[in-house]
């Protein structure tokens, strides 16, 4: 049986986030650029603000699914 991590962690989130590159700019990370403002834990959920490069970003939906399918493939490697 595989037990995975039960809280959010801030600083795998953080790795993650640096990894994921600007879709206009990939040589740079969304973090590099000042997209995401502030990773922080409320009660037991993981809240990451982040602030598109320009009102209306169509790449916003894109750097969510992008987040959320890096961390939960390396939480899962993490609890293998």
């Amino acid at each position: 049986m595989v037990e995975m991590m039960s809280i959010p962690d801030i600083s795998v989130a953080r790795d993650v986030l640096d990894m994921i590159p600007d879709p206009d700019i990939p040589v740079i990370s969304i973090v590099e650029l000042g997209i995401v403002r502030n990773v922080e834990m409320h009660e037991s959920q993981l809240i990451v603000s982040i602030t598109p490069t320009y009102s209306g970003c169509p790449a916003m939906y894109f750097l969510k699914m992008k987040f959320l399918k890096s961390y939960m493939r390396l939480v899962f490697q993490m609890s293998r």
